[in-house]
């Protein structure tokens, strides 16, 4: 599940062309007590995702 997290977010990213600024505030709205830059930080920690293909590591890199 956890390796799907990634992916989902840049099918949903490429899909409707969303703006990151956008996605930072629809995170924030929907998790108020919850940090954007440590959870994209943690997206962004590849060893932990280390069987991502590197297209998707490119895309969640444009997020930052």
């Amino acid at each position: 599940m956890i390796q799907k997290i990634p992916l989902m977010l840049v099918f949903l990213y490429k899909k409707y062309k969303w703006l990151k600024e956008k996605i930072k505030a629809d995170f924030e709205k929907k998790f108020p007590d919850q940090s954007y830059e440590v959870y994209l930080g943690a997206l962004l920690n590849f060893e932990d995702y280390a069987e991502l293909p590197e297209w998707v590591k490119r895309e969640l890199m444009k997020l930052l």
